[in-house]
Protein backbone atom coordinates (compact mmCIF):
# COMPACT_ATOMS: atom_id res chain seq x y z
CA UNK A 1 0.00 0.00 0.00
CA UNK A 2 3.03 2.39 0.91
CA UNK A 3 4.47 1.67 -2.61
CA UNK A 4 1.47 2.61 -4.31
CA UNK A 5 1.17 6.21 -2.51
CA UNK A 6 4.57 6.34 -2.83
CA UNK A 7 4.45 6.07 -7.04
CA UNK A 8 1.64 8.46 -7.12
CA UNK A 9 3.09 11.17 -4.76
CA UNK A 10 6.44 10.30 -7.55
CA UNK A 11 3.65 10.40 -10.38
CA UNK A 12 2.32 13.78 -9.05
CA UNK A 13 5.58 15.78 -8.28
CA UNK A 14 6.99 14.80 -11.81
CA UNK A 15 3.56 16.48 -13.06
CA UNK A 16 4.16 19.14 -11.12
CA UNK A 17 8.13 19.47 -12.48
CA UNK A 18 6.44 19.51 -15.41
CA UNK A 19 3.89 22.08 -15.19
CA UNK A 20 6.69 24.57 -13.36
CA UNK A 21 8.76 24.27 -16.38
CA UNK A 22 6.03 25.40 -18.88
CA UNK A 23 5.29 27.71 -15.84
CA UNK A 24 8.75 29.23 -16.45
CA UNK A 25 8.52 29.47 -20.83
CA UNK A 26 5.26 31.04 -20.40
CA UNK A 27 6.29 33.66 -17.61
CA UNK A 28 9.71 33.87 -20.21
CA UNK A 29 7.29 35.03 -23.10
CA UNK A 30 4.84 37.56 -20.63
CA UNK A 31 8.33 39.05 -19.46
CA UNK A 32 9.44 39.22 -23.57
CA UNK A 33 6.21 40.83 -24.32
CA UNK A 34 5.96 42.85 -21.70
CA UNK A 35 9.67 44.23 -22.32
CA UNK A 36 8.75 44.56 -26.61
CA UNK A 37 4.97 46.53 -25.17
CA UNK A 38 7.69 48.95 -23.48
CA UNK A 39 9.56 49.39 -26.25
CA UNK A 40 7.20 50.22 -28.89
CA UNK A 41 5.32 52.75 -26.12
CA UNK A 42 8.58 54.21 -26.14
CA UNK A 43 9.14 54.87 -29.35
CA UNK A 44 5.57 55.31 -30.51
CA UNK A 45 4.43 52.52 -32.40
CA UNK A 46 0.69 52.14 -32.13
CA UNK A 47 0.16 49.31 -33.83
CA UNK A 48 2.93 46.96 -32.70
CA UNK A 49 1.79 47.88 -29.21
CA UNK A 50 -2.26 46.70 -29.50
CA UNK A 51 -0.73 43.26 -31.70
CA UNK A 52 1.56 43.01 -28.44
CA UNK A 53 -1.78 43.51 -26.33
CA UNK A 54 -3.49 40.97 -27.97
CA UNK A 55 -0.68 38.62 -28.45
CA UNK A 56 -0.02 39.20 -24.23
CA UNK A 57 -3.60 38.26 -23.65
CA UNK A 58 -3.02 34.65 -25.41
CA UNK A 59 0.08 34.41 -22.88
CA UNK A 60 -1.73 35.43 -19.83
CA UNK A 61 -4.51 32.88 -20.33
CA UNK A 62 -2.08 30.13 -21.04
CA UNK A 63 -0.38 31.16 -17.66
CA UNK A 64 -3.36 31.12 -15.73
CA UNK A 65 -4.16 28.12 -16.81
CA UNK A 66 -0.98 26.17 -15.85
CA UNK A 67 -1.24 27.88 -12.46
CA UNK A 68 -4.36 26.44 -11.48
CA UNK A 69 -3.56 23.15 -12.77
CA UNK A 70 -0.45 23.85 -10.35
CA UNK A 71 -2.54 24.41 -7.91
CA UNK A 72 -4.79 21.61 -8.23
CA UNK A 73 -1.55 19.47 -8.49
CA UNK A 74 0.17 21.00 -5.35
CA UNK A 75 -3.30 20.13 -3.27
CA UNK A 76 -3.30 16.77 -4.14
CA UNK A 77 0.37 16.37 -2.91
CA UNK A 78 -0.26 17.99 0.30
CA UNK A 79 -3.04 15.92 1.03
CA UNK A 80 -0.52 13.12 0.63
CA UNK A 81 2.00 14.27 2.65
CA UNK A 82 -0.72 15.63 5.48
CA UNK A 83 0.82 19.55 4.52
CA UNK A 84 -2.14 22.37 4.18
CA UNK A 85 -1.48 23.61 0.70
CA UNK A 86 -0.09 26.73 1.92
CA UNK A 87 2.66 25.35 4.08
CA UNK A 88 3.91 23.31 1.00
CA UNK A 89 6.69 23.98 -0.71
CA UNK A 90 9.33 22.28 -3.09
CA UNK A 91 12.00 21.50 -0.47
CA UNK A 92 9.03 19.77 1.69
CA UNK A 93 7.90 17.66 -1.22
CA UNK A 94 11.35 16.68 -2.37
CA UNK A 95 12.39 15.68 0.94
CA UNK A 96 9.11 12.82 0.48
CA UNK A 97 11.06 12.36 -2.90
CA UNK A 98 13.23 9.26 -3.02
CA UNK A 99 16.36 10.09 -5.51
CA UNK A 100 16.72 12.67 -8.58
CA UNK A 101 12.78 13.71 -8.58
CA UNK A 102 12.78 15.49 -5.36
CA UNK A 103 15.99 17.50 -6.87
CA UNK A 104 14.68 18.51 -10.30
CA UNK A 105 11.68 19.72 -8.53
CA UNK A 106 13.30 22.02 -6.28
CA UNK A 107 15.64 22.77 -9.04
CA UNK A 108 12.74 23.61 -11.35
CA UNK A 109 10.95 25.41 -8.66
CA UNK A 110 13.66 27.99 -8.12
CA UNK A 111 13.96 28.78 -12.14
CA UNK A 112 10.16 29.26 -12.07
CA UNK A 113 10.75 31.47 -9.33
CA UNK A 114 13.55 33.52 -10.97
CA UNK A 115 11.32 34.33 -13.86
CA UNK A 116 8.61 35.25 -12.15
CA UNK A 117 10.87 37.62 -10.03
CA UNK A 118 11.67 38.79 -13.78
CA UNK A 119 8.42 39.53 -15.13
CA UNK A 120 7.27 41.45 -11.72
CA UNK A 121 10.53 43.60 -11.96
CA UNK A 122 9.35 44.03 -16.04
CA UNK A 123 5.73 45.08 -15.12
CA UNK A 124 6.91 47.54 -12.46
CA UNK A 125 9.01 49.28 -14.92
CA UNK A 126 6.33 49.45 -17.13
CA UNK A 127 3.74 50.59 -14.40
CA UNK A 128 6.95 53.49 -13.50
CA UNK A 129 6.73 53.98 -17.22
CA UNK A 130 3.02 54.71 -17.90
CA UNK A 131 2.50 56.99 -14.45
CA UNK A 132 5.81 58.89 -16.02
CA UNK A 133 4.21 59.60 -19.18
CA UNK A 134 0.87 60.79 -17.49
CA UNK A 135 2.41 63.11 -15.35
CA UNK A 136 4.55 64.44 -18.42
CA UNK A 137 1.65 64.48 -20.35
CA UNK A 138 -0.58 66.74 -17.60
CA UNK A 139 2.25 69.02 -16.99
CA UNK A 140 2.72 69.39 -20.79
CA UNK A 141 -1.07 70.34 -20.91
CA UNK A 142 -0.95 72.87 -18.26
CA UNK A 143 2.57 74.75 -19.34
CA UNK A 144 0.93 75.07 -22.74
CA UNK A 145 -2.45 76.05 -21.27
CA UNK A 146 -0.67 78.67 -19.08
CA UNK A 147 1.57 79.68 -21.72
CA UNK A 148 -1.01 81.37 -23.85
CA UNK A 149 -2.54 84.41 -22.64
CA UNK A 150 -5.40 85.56 -24.00
CA UNK A 151 -4.03 88.21 -26.37
CA UNK A 152 -6.28 91.24 -25.35
CA UNK A 153 -8.47 93.80 -26.76
CA UNK A 154 -6.85 96.95 -27.75
CA UNK A 155 -8.91 100.18 -26.42
CA UNK A 156 -9.90 103.36 -28.48
CA UNK A 157 -6.90 104.71 -27.73
CA UNK A 158 -4.74 101.54 -29.48
CA UNK A 159 -2.99 100.80 -26.25
CA UNK A 160 -3.88 96.97 -25.05
CA UNK A 161 -7.00 96.88 -22.49
CA UNK A 162 -5.76 95.99 -19.02
CA UNK A 163 -8.90 94.80 -17.84
CA UNK A 164 -8.63 90.80 -17.49
CA UNK A 165 -5.52 89.32 -18.05
CA UNK A 166 -6.20 85.84 -15.99
CA UNK A 167 -7.78 84.42 -19.94
CA UNK A 168 -5.88 81.39 -21.14
CA UNK A 169 -6.14 79.93 -23.94
CA UNK A 170 -9.06 77.79 -23.46
CA UNK A 171 -10.93 80.79 -22.16
CA UNK A 172 -10.51 82.62 -25.26
CA UNK A 173 -12.55 83.30 -27.97
CA UNK A 174 -12.01 82.28 -31.48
Amino acid sequence: MAGRYSNRLSELAQELTIILSEQEGELQKVTQGLRAEREAFVSGQGERLAEGTQRLEVLAARALELDTRQGEISREIGSFLSIPFYALTANRIAAALDGAAGRQLVLQAQRTRRVAKELEVERRVGETLLEWSSQCQEGLLRQITEAYEDPGLYGATGHQDKADKSARLFDAKV
